[in-house]
């Protein structure tokens, strides 16, 4: 189903898909961390055993074959590192 046509703006569907990445993290054990406002250059935290993962999440609706097409551009002054919710496992017991 295309629930992303339910929303009026992307504003909207990027907060959708927050609280889609954030449920999803939760399942699988991970504290999550929202920052209080929009300053922040990521969007969510998740508490890993001794480290703290910044997470900018990114969405996308335009299909190719039986995936989705994502185009990430690099950031100007720091290095980042690019997560999906398969590459992200149960946290440290």
């Amino acid at each position: 189903m295309d629930h992303w046509k339910k929303f009026k703006s992307f504003k909207q569907r990027g907060e959708w898909v927050e609280l889609r990445f954030m449920g999803t993290a939760a399942e699988r054990g991970f504290c999550v961390l929202k920052p209080w406002g929009d300053t922040r250059p990521y969007d969510v935290g998740i508490d890993h055993g001794s480290n703290f993962l910044r997470v900018q999440v990114k969405s996308t609706t335009c299909r190719t074959g039986t995936g989705y097409f994502c185009q990430f551009k690099p950031p100007i002054s720091k290095s980042r590192t690019t997560l999906s919710p398969s590459s992200i496992s149960s946290p440290p017991t």
